[in-house]
């Protein structure tokens, strides 16, 4: 198939990076349409959330993302990672064209903020001998000397409307106004009793919200910085989070006691309460919240997004998820139109394709999953722990029983010619598995290193190894193997890494770490390229 006939149907988003004790980073899309902003590793995620098929990555970071922030006018995003790089690129455009990259110092840039023109950026981070720093987007000169902390500056806002004012909060637990351009230090909020987390300006520009790990949320006059009011003490854990409604009249706070709190800004009391999840659970803290046109989304620290509606606070409207760690399987499923895949740290989502992620529930894997195989309409998963597991297709739960092989799961293949039987090849032997009917399961140890698996409709089972060769095995009747052949490729090829069977069962295709792919006539010797 040409390439040029391969277009983009979706992209199934991966969660946005979060870390235990730290605030995270969610920025929206002003122009609304419903696309929120997250780094997510090496990339920014463009996630919508009304249409999951509109959502795209930005991959060109050469390090892990730290920080968002789409601009007012929403034709540009800028992006910071942790080597203290920030780039400035255009989101109206299907080639998201690099505006500016400018390097600030050499640790992370924590925050950034637009200012209401579209022309200076204002970052935050940790650099060797400074912390932040406001800078012309057009040529990355910076404007200003923004001293006074003595501490990483983990938040920074530009106030949105002249007379023009930066505000920046620290580990230090100040938060400092500068006055500009260009921007000189003007006065420092000494109030918080611990990390400041998230300072954000107003959109009409009169206020300043700040919180803490000190539980506090403090508004501040936007000109001056000078303390108006305190909101009542109502969340019980760090506060690492707020984001203002489009008419400055409401704020939303996220913190680690696992709750959103709405508030009404002049009367300082609290409209709704939107606890997630079980109170108990560490994975639903609430690190990031934005507001996302009329609606909020909020970010649990498992990488969760939850849309927010008052009128149903008990619980998020619609939860949106992703992996948090690296991709190791995918796996379609044509009969259902959905889409199975497995990452690093064990999880395993269901997609529609549409977008729509489902966590695979109960007792799973404790590592890597390295297998996902369909068996009469039931998902069974494999992986390093040593285990292979069966998924309950009402429920999307694993099973509680699991069967165990010698040595960490490596592949899998249905094996066509025993009912209800997989192969399943490990670290260490190549085992039988009848795993969904009668029979004894067997293992036939290896002296090689087995990397892969595939069965042919006739009960033929190919075994790639570490050692470059493909072994072909027959099966019996009880499910034992015999070594029937052993094929080698050419001498520049690699580790034995994937293998398929032509429908037929006659042809074999290997591919290997020498970038090699060959095609085996079973039973006679290999053309490659």
């Amino acid at each position: 198939i040409s390439m040029a006939q391969l277009l983009q149907a979706a992209v199934f988003c991966p969660a946005p990076a979060t870390e235990r004790g730290k605030p995270s980073c969610l920025s929206a899309d002003p122009r609304g349409g419903g696309t929120l902003y997250f780094p997510s590793g090496f990339a920014v995620v463009m996630r919508n959330v009304q249409d999951g098929t509109k959502s795209r990555l930005y991959t060109q970071h050469t390090a892990a993302v730290t920080a968002v922030r789409v601009s007012p006018s929403g034709r540009y995003c800028a992006s910071g990672d942790e080597s203290g790089k920030v780039r400035v690129w255009a989101t109206d455009n299907e080639d998201l064209t690099l505006k500016l990259e400018v390097q600030l110092w050499s640790g992370p840039v924590l925050d950034l903020g637009w200012s209401a023109d579209n022309q200076r950026l204002v970052a935050g981070g940790h650099g060797k001998d400074k912390f932040a720093q406001v800078f012309l987007v057009d040529s990355g000169s910076p404007t200003g000397e923004m001293s006074g902390h003595s501490s990483r500056v983990t938040t920074v806002d530009f106030k949105p409307t002249r007379p023009f004012r930066v505000v920046t909060g620290s580990d230090d637990m100040q938060v400092n106004i500068y006055e500009g351009p260009p921007f000189k230090f003007q006065r420092s909020f000494k109030d918080h009793g611990n990390f400041v987390c998230c300072v954000r300006y107003s959109p009409d520009g009169t206020r300043i919200a700040t919180t803490g790990s000190d539980k506090k949320v403090f508004l501040l006059d936007g000109v001056t910085g000078a303390k108006v009011s305190e909101l009542p003490s109502v969340h019980t854990g760090s506060v690492y989070s707020c984001s203002w409604s489009a008419d400055s009249t409401r704020l939303v706070t996220a913190s680690a006691d696992r709750s959103c709190i709405l508030w009404d800004v002049a009367q300082g009391t609290a409209l709704s309460t939107f606890p997630v999840g079980d109170r108990a659970a560490v994975e639903n803290m609430q690190v990031a919240v934005s507001f996302l046109g009329s609606q909020m989304v909020s970010l649990s620290l498992n990488g969760d997004l939850n849309l927010l509606d008052p009128a149903t606070p008990d619980a998020p409207a619609r939860v949106f998820r992703g992996h948090l760690k690296g991709v190791t399987r995918v796996l379609y499923d044509s009969t259902h139109d959905v889409v199975y895949s497995a990452s690093s740290d064990g999880a395993v989502f269901r997609w529609t394709m549409s977008g729509d992620a489902t966590r695979v529930g109960g007792k799973g894997h404790t590592s890597t999953i390295t297998s996902l195989v369909l068996l009469d309409g039931v998902l069974y998963t494999g992986g390093m722990d040593d285990k292979v597991m069966r998924v309950d297709p009402a429920t999307l739960q694993y099973e509680t029983q699991a069967a165990s092989v010698k040595g960490g799961v490596v592949g899998m293949a249905v094996l066509p010619s025993r009912a209800s039987s997989l192969a399943a090849v490990s670290t260490a032997a190549v085992h039988v598995l009848p795993v969904g009917g009668s029979g004894t399961a067997t293992e036939t140890p290896c002296k090689f290193t087995p990397l892969c698996v595939a069965c042919s409709n006739a009960g033929l089972v190919a075994v790639g190894g570490k050692d470059k060769a493909v072994r072909i095995f027959t099966v019996s009747a009880t499910g034992g193997l015999t070594l029937t052949q052993t094929m080698e490729g050419p001498p520049a090829c690699g580790a034995v890494n994937c293998l398929a069977f032509s429908s037929a069962g006659t042809v074999l295709a290997s591919g290997d770490a020498g970038r090699y792919l060959c095609v085996w006539r079973c039973g006679g010797s290999p053309s490659s390229g």
